[in-house]
């Protein structure tokens, strides 16, 4: 919740100095040169909440991409924050229950972990 926050507070300075597209090729690099599952996880979820803006059917795809990855890697923090994208690319198609599913889920997970972020 709290990264959230912090996008939407920032993301307008980004977009304003470096636009969505060179933010996404930049973090596609990233994944590409990464070794490491949880970066990965982090790094397809980051993917798609910068496509939610581009392209709903790409960012579906990261999302469940980082879904897997975070599964894979046991990482639960991970795991719940897949699920929140997946609930607002849901959303952003206009697929209310399946976004309410992911949220919930998404919720669910946050709950466990004691995150009040």
């Amino acid at each position: 919740m709290k990264r959230i926050v912090y996008l939407l507070l920032l993301l307008p300075g980004l977009i304003f100095s470096q636009n969505i597209q060179e933010i996404i090729a930049q973090t596609k690099q990233n994944l590409a040169a990464s070794n490491d599952i949880n970066e990965q996880a982090q790094l397809s979820a980051d993917l798609a909440w910068y496509y939610v803006q581009v392209s709903t059917d790409t960012a579906e795809m990261y999302g469940l991409q980082a879904l897997e990855l975070a599964k894979k890697a046991k990482n639960t923090k991970l795991i719940a924050q897949a699920f929140n994208d997946l609930g607002t690319v849901s959303m952003v198609q206009g697929d209310y229950e399946e976004s309410i599913k992911y949220c919930k889920e998404a919720l669910k997970l946050r709950k466990q972990l004691g995150d009040e972020e």
